[in-house]
């Protein structure tokens, strides 16, 4: 196990996967200018090969892909009417909108405490989308309400490197800041195997 520290003090403990870099390249022409040019998922021109403009698009290919959720720092307080806090956990999806998973309920925690890890199996790209919603339902019998939406192909791609040899498996740890604008950060680790689903 590795402990880090991150900003506002949260400590991430990471479990030992093997932590190398994925195959990937940025021979594309128009590489490194801030727009995703290999044509895949996500990417607004296809004026190169796939997996080819890995600093703007991120990893590609097949592979599994698992990401560890650490926790979260300054989750809107939606329940303090309540004489509460905010209840949240996490729903991981793929960049397609497929659902990976949840994370459990942290009941009332505005920098919840995850540790966990949620798979979502043999998928074409590594990027991930996490909406972190407050749940309601239990106790109030309400709808949850969403509190901020994370995307892993914002600011994560400058991580990835070139392997050696054959070596498949990229990781990056890092913090994410919602697209809401809210202030929250939520830190987790991505795990892409591309070695994994042949």
């Amino acid at each position: 196990m590795t402990a880090r520290l991150f900003p506002a003090g949260l400590l991430l403990l990471l479990l030992d996967k093997p932590i190398v870099h994925a195959q990937c390249s940025n021979t594309c022409f128009h590489a490194g200018d801030s727009v995703c040019d290999d044509g895949g998922l996500g990417s607004e021109f296809s004026a190169c090969s796939l997996g080819t403009d890995c600093d703007d698009c991120g990893t590609r290919g097949r592979g599994r892909l698992e990401f560890y959720l650490a926790g979260a720092q300054n989750v809107p307080d939606k329940d303090a009417w309540l004489m509460g806090h905010s209840d949240p956990y996490v729903i991981v999806e793929t960049v397609s909108g497929s659902e990976c998973g949840r994370t459990t309920t942290k009941n009332d925690a505005l920098h919840p405490t995850w540790d966990e890890w949620v798979s979502c199996g043999c998928v074409d790209s590594s990027g991930g989308v996490f909406k972190v919603y407050d749940d309601d339902s239990i106790s109030l019998g309400l709808t949850d309400e969403l509190l901020g939406t994370f995307d892993t192909n914002v600011g994560m791609s400058s991580a990835v490197l070139s392997a050696t040899g054959t070596l498949s498996i990229a990781t990056w740890t890092g913090t994410l800041t919602d697209n809401d604008g809210s202030g929250m950060s939520l830190v987790i680790t991505r795990y892409w195997d591309t070695g994994a689903c042949t």
